[in-house]
């Protein structure tokens, strides 16, 4: 078609076809009562930008009751809504699929056009194609009128067997990769639990003496409170006591409603992750806030997050800015009494397996969000080591945890490296610079060959429905299983 868009030349026997021309969305709407123990694939099953499936669940155990289309081994299951995340699968099973997806049945090689739709040109051409702001989405009007590039049929099937064939060790090093992170986190949080129990400093304690701190009183369980997790044993000299007594202050932020512009920074249960305090997506509050002054936080002061999700509830970090800042009101400010524990300890064992258990067995749930309330958090027990102790526990959990976040931002690298290596093999191939061009071979071979346009030409006369559509003598028969029947095609393809 003249209308089609061409975004590259093409080499010789290629086309530029669209989408509508060599697939369609095969709609198929069933009732969901019937296929009850049937896989259900919704767009958060698919790996974004690899193809991949990832874990499903049945349309019984997603609780579907409204109509969905049905797909069947071959088809592409497409997610329409956020085409920018590039999510698309070919399935060898049959199921439903969400109303957030199009199953493409392919006329075409499958293969090569599910690599086409994972390609970063597919994925810009459909992001500006989608039609909505809040929940981008593309249409399926918009989706038939995008381009493809077609090479000969046989040229197809080596162009997927040489992507495949080079993406084995790309997908290897992916998997790798996608391991670290859970790694890092089982290693950050080794970290913590060897520092506030005194795993990390041994060896420190064997040529070094260190006075236990004074005037801390033991630690006393409250009433009510039997839940909490056994303490660990603790070296000797370790003060066991509570986080009340080592603070000079407990206090709850600002109920102040904040504003996207302002003066003061108003800090919020986001500006939490991962046992840091981020100053990033900041809300402000004016300064003429009444009590402003008493909810300014200094360097050192430690932030609980008192309200969350039960996962997340109990949070904290340390403010280390000298920047004038506030919180809100579903924090809680520690500020810790000089010559008792450091901060960055207190919130590193609020952080540990330890912490974490304890924050799950004291919290109240509500209906979504649960709560530890500043009571709470002032009777929980803490192991407060000699003030040498701690200096030293300090310097090695900080190092250890700084190797961490160096080997966590050389992995981020290396991902980004591979998903570009991905990427550059899936151009060359659109571009016909991975295989010999099947023009290539056949001048070499003295043969003919089916060009695109041939292949194209007789897809429309089999959508046409014309019997007498143009045939090559010499294209081998497709099967249906591989998506490249070009004999039936069902009304309205």
């Amino acid at each position: 078609m003249s209308s089609v868009a061409t975004p590259w030349e093409l080499p010789e026997g290629w086309d530029w076809a669209e989408f509508q021309q060599v697939a369609r969305v095969a709609s198929n709407l069933v009732d969901p009562a019937a296929f009850q123990e049937s896989p259900h694939i919704a767009p958060n099953h698919i790996e974004s930008g690899t193809g991949n499936m990832l874990n499903y669940t049945t349309v019984a155990e997603d609780k579907v009751r409204s109509a969905k289309h049905r797909f069947l081994p071959g088809h592409i299951l497409y997610s329409k809504i956020r085409p920018y995340l590039c999510k698309a699968v070919v399935v060898d099973f049959e199921g439903l699929c969400s109303a957030d997806m199009y199953p493409i049945e392919s006329f075409i090689n499958t293969n090569y056009l599910h690599r086409w739709m994972v390609s970063a040109a597919f994925t810009e051409m459909a992001s500006n194609h989608d039609g909505r702001t809040l929940l981008p989405k593309i249409n399926q009007e918009a989706l038939a009128l995008l381009s493809v590039p077609v090479p000969p049929l046989a040229e197809q099937r080596r162009i997927v067997s040489a992507v495949e064939r080079l993406l084995v060790p790309v997908t290897s090093a992916r998997e790798r990769l996608g391991r670290v992170p859970t790694t890092l986190k089982r290693f950050r949080q080794a970290i913590l639990a060897a520092a506030c129990t005194g795993r990390l400093t041994a060896e420190w304690r064997e040529a070094n003496h260190a006075d236990a701190i004074s005037g801390l009183p033991a630690y006393v369980p409250a009433s009510g409170m039997d839940d909490v997790p056994e303490l660990p044993e603790y070296p000797e000299h370790w003060r066991v006591t509570s986080v009340g007594a080592c603070s000079e202050l407990v206090q709850y932020g600002t109920s102040e409603k904040a504003d996207p512009t302002g003066v003061v920074p108003l800090l919020r249960m986001g500006n939490i992750q991962d046992g840091h305090i981020v100053l990033d997506d900041l809300k402000f509050v004016n300064e003429e806030l009444p009590g402003l002054s008493s909810l300014l936080l200094k360097r050192g002061d430690m932030l609980f997050n008192r309200t969350n999700s039960p996962e997340l509830v109990g949070k904290s970090g340390v403010f280390e800015s000298e920047e004038r800042a506030t919180f809100a009101s579903y924090l809680i400010r520690v500020r810790c009494k000089v010559g008792s524990v450091d901060s960055r300890l207190l919130c590193w064992w609020l952080n540990s397996p330890w912490g974490r258990e304890w924050a799950a067995k004291v919290r109240t749930d509500g209906v979504s969000q649960s709560n530890i309330n500043g009571t709470k958090l002032q009777q929980m027990p803490i192991g407060v080591p000699p003030l040498a102790e701690q200096e030293e526990i300090m310097r090695r959990g900080t190092a250890l945890l700084a190797l961490a976040d160096a080997i966590e931002q050389k992995a981020a690298s290396a991902r980004r490296r591979v998903e570009l290596l991905t990427q550059t093999i899936l151009a060359k191939a659109f571009r016909g610079e991975l295989v010999p061009t099947e023009a290539e071979l056949a001048r070499n071979e003295g043969r003919s060959y089916e060009a695109a346009s041939e292949l194209l030409a007789e897809l429309q006369a089999s959508a046409n429905g014309d019997a007498k559509r143009p045939r090559s003598k010499k294209s081998p028969k497709r099967s249906t299983a591989s998506g490249e029947n070009l004999l039936e095609f069902t009304d309205g393809s």
